[in-house]
């Protein structure tokens, strides 16, 4: 036992784990080296923080003492935007380094249906090559091949001078829709450490890493200590039988891989991979620039399992701030000239059986599931069933169409009737109704809801039918799994902080709505990339980097 209890701590010790109340302590962040003052950086380093709402931002940031408060620094949006509706993990991921919106990039949502494929698992993930022999929505052979659009690491290698892409995530899919068709190096979470596409070999830092993860997974892993902004959100509420949240932090069984996602030390570990690459690499001191991408992936699984408004994700948010401040000091010590920009693929809704309770909030009603729509619609027109599929109460509807007698339009016009008699359902638009939708040239805060599902829609993969639900319907109806969710087209979902700090950059706060489209075009035009601008929804940001860097702009 005693053995055993060695080598747990030897693991927390290595990894940063939150056990201790050290990892919640104010972080010991030194002062930044004038890196901000040269006019040019040679590592752009994106970081996505999955699930990291303008309300998070602006409710913790105040607090922040470490890396975050470092980023406040530089150029501030907090009325940031994910512009489409479909506000899920791949499209917002896939929107921040192609400087497009999903319409654009192929990637209308996590999954999409197609009827045409020839295996029986109809559906398709976004980061999946379906064409691999065996592979299946569930478990399939990772791809970049839905991305239709190249990102900015694969523009840099374009240029064919020696700039490098990397890219790191807890989520293979946001390590995809960022790094792009053709990165140096791509590593995501795979389990129980990190992986990559088939033969590629883990460098000796990111195989050190994943050893201690083995270790630190092979014995129990205790508490975490909450700090002290975070204790009055303790408050167990009971959403079932067997399952509660808000109360004490807890533990974590050995073993129990799918637990530690949902903890700082698995941002901690991307984070380690990231330094090591930029330390083993030499990045940024190549002849051009460098790009790093990191998926901090942690704030996601926190906000699914707990729901964000409760001290799981207080603690963690406190305790991820002081890695990302310890991540910078790592970077400074190896002189580099770097900068970041930092957002979030989407935000997040609280469960809605937290106190104080919102007007509205409530969970999907069981009639509104997709599985039960089919039932009623089939019903309908005395058919035995399987004439809708949706990956989700809301979003994309995929229509049969080779029903004899009934027309696709007829079974959509069906859906509608049900969904709305529902009193949960806000707007069903058909698929004649989005694709008529003229592009928006208003500010993106002002979009109608057509205008954010069109960012969302391609002809090739999107449904037949959109429904939206009313503003703060969870849904999930079963809280046997995930508690919390997010994906609509409403602002909680979509307002995200977006922040540059670093080498070129031009500090101050902004309060007008940008959109993450505007991201590649801005760090673009930092590096001195030409990207034509019909190629892009977005546009350089004259707020960000100097107006003669931007075209003028």
């Amino acid at each position: 036992m005693r053995m055993r209890a060695q080598k747990t701590m030897l693991a927390f010790t290595l990894f940063g784990a939150l056990v201790s109340v050290s990892a919640y302590a104010k972080p010991r962040v030194e002062a930044a080296k004038p890196v901000a003052a040269l006019s040019k950086p040679r590592l752009i380093i994106a970081i996505s923080v999955d699930q990291f709402s303008t309300d998070l931002f602006r409710t913790y940031g105040p607090q922040f003492t470490g890396g975050f408060k470092r980023l406040m620094g530089g150029a501030v949006f907090a009325n940031g935007f994910q512009a489409h509706a479909a506000t899920e993990t791949c499209p917002g991921h896939a929107t921040i380094l192609t400087g497009v919106h999903p319409a654009r990039a192929g990637i209308v949502a996590n999954n999409w249906f197609d009827m045409s494929i020839a295996r029986t698992d109809k559906r398709v993930y976004c980061a999946e090559d379906e064409s691999a022999p065996g592979s299946s929505s569930e478990n399939y052979t990772v791809s970049p091949v839905h991305l239709i659009v190249p990102t900015l690491g694969d523009r840099i290698k374009r240029q064919g001078k020696g700039g490098r892409s990397i890219a790191i995530s807890g989520k293979d899919r946001a390590a995809v829709m960022m790094g792009g068709k053709q990165p140096d190096e791509i590593w995501w979470w795979a389990g129980r450490g990190f992986a990559s596409y088939k033969g590629r070999e883990a460098p000796d830092s990111i195989k050190a890493v994943n050893e201690r993860i083995d270790e630190t997974l092979s014995n129990p892993i205790n508490a975490p200590v909450l700090p002290s902004q975070c204790a009055a959100l303790v408050h167990t509420l009971k959403l079932s039988e067997d399952k509660s949240v808000g109360g004490a932090p807890q533990g974590l069984d050995a073993g129990d891989a799918k637990g530690f996602r949902a903890t700082t030390a698995f941002d901690q570990a991307a984070l380690e991979i990231a330094t090591g690459l930029v330390r083993d690499m030499k990045l940024g001191k190549g002849p051009a620039a460098d790009i790093l991408a990191i998926g901090l992936s942690a704030t996601d699984y926190l906000g699914h399992s707990f729901g964000p408004g409760g001290p799981e994700m207080c603690g963690h948010l406190f305790a991820l701030d002081a890695a990302l401040g310890k991540f910078f000091t790592d970077l400074d010590s190896l002189d580099v000239p770097y900068m970041v920009a930092l957002t979030a693929d989407h935000g997040g809704l609280d469960i809605p059986e937290r106190e104080p309770k919102v007007e509205g909030s409530a969970r999907v009603n069981i009639d509104l599931l997709p599985a039960q729509l089919d039932q009623e619609v089939s019903a309908d027109f005395g058919l035995p069933g399987f004439v809708l599929v949706a990956d989700g109460p809301s979003g994309d509807y995929y229509v049969a169409h080779d029903i004899v007698g009934v027309s696709a339009e007829q079974i959509a016009s069906a859906l509608k009737k049900r969904a709305l008699a529902s009193g949960q359902v806000e707007a069903v638009y058909s698929r004649a109704e989005i694709e008529a939708e003229p592009k928006s040239s208003l500010p993106v805060d002002q979009w109608t809801k057509l205008q954010r599902i069109a960012a969302s829609y391609d002809p090739k993969r999107s449904g037949d039918a959109y429904v939206v639900l009313k503003p703060r319907i969870t849904p999930i109806h079963d809280v046997s799994g995930f508690v919390a969710t997010h994906g609509s087209l409403w602002d909680y979902d979509r307002k995200v902080p977006i922040l540059f700090w670093g080498a070129g950059v031009l500090s101050g706060v902004h309060d007008e709505a940008i959109d993450t489209v505007n991201i590649a075009p801005t760090l673009a035009n930092l590096i001195g990339l030409a990207i034509p601008s019909e190629e892009v929804d977005g546009h350089c940001l004259s707020s960000v980097v100097d107006s003669e860097m931007c075209g003028g702009r």
